[in-house]
């Protein structure tokens, strides 16, 4: 073993650092990411020893010998038998560029985006105070995102009256009309709505477009992939119920 590092002796276990790999593997990805950690390795390290402890522990209550042990084992066996089956059963499912090609062309649908407008506003009681704040915008007395902050009574003033990116059908109609139907980098407004008096500053436009190809072959292969395993999976499981079902 004079190749391979050794991290620590449990009995007469070798815990070594293809050990740790092997774990952190096997974590999520976010924490994968930091495989190379000293902190993350040594919490590693740390609990594949009280593992051994814990298991050697066990061993020596003679807990292997008991049928709650048995029955888990049986059903661990199971599981791990029914995982290695479902990938042996899909192994050679495959999705060619064909199938994708056509699965674009058939579905446009699921790939075309809406127009859509990005856009911050001004929240307020009265068409008065509006035109104050407006006056005070154009005149650079305040800056927007500023006045917003200070004087909107929507919660997006946190926000510097930030609303993002909206579809037609996600605003009251007054405030649509208003937004889709300005320049980009304008301000417009008072605009009246049921909440009351607004400022609008649409800061981006992005007509409807359908979304290129490229940009989705890798879920649409997924997508595909999925219906495809499932579709062998069931088809196995069929032919399994058929064979060994009284």
């Amino acid at each position: 073993m004079s190749d391979i590092q050794i991290l620590a002796k449990v009995g007469d276990t070798y815990i070594t650092e293809k050990d740790v790999d092997y774990y952190i593997d096997r974590l999520r990805e976010e924490q994968r990411e930091h495989r190379n950690n000293p902190q993350l390795r040594k919490n590693v390290l740390d609990q594949i020893i009280n593992i051994h402890l814990l298991s050697r522990y066990a061993e020596n209550e003679k807990l292997d010998k008991t049928q709650v042990f048995k029955d888990s084992l049986a059903e661990a066996r199971r599981s791990i038998l029914t995982q290695m089956a479902v990938e042996h059963i899909c192994r050679d499912v495959k999705v060619t560029k064909k199938e994708i090609e056509d699965y674009y062309r058939e579905n446009p649908g699921e790939f075309e985006s809406p127009e859509s407008v990005s856009a911050k506003h001004i929240l307020v009681k009265n068409e008065e105070q509006c035109l104050d704040i407006l006056d005070s915008v154009n005149l650079g007395i305040m800056p927007f995102e500023e006045a917003a902050k200070t004087m909107s009574i929507c919660p997006s003033r946190t926000r510097g009256g930030d609303l993002g990116a909206f579809r037609r059908g996600q605003m009251v109609k007054e405030f649509e009309d208003a937004a889709f139907g300005a320049e980009e980098d304008s301000l417009i407004g008072p605009v009246k709505t049921e909440f009351g008096w607004h400022l609008i500053y649409v800061y981006d436009k992005t007509p409807a477009h359908t979304t290129p190809l490229p940009e989705v072959e890798g879920t649409i292969r997924e997508k595909l992939l999925k219906k495809k395993k499932d579709e062998q999976y069931n088809k196995t499981v069929e032919r399994l119920r058929n064979r060994y079902l009284g």
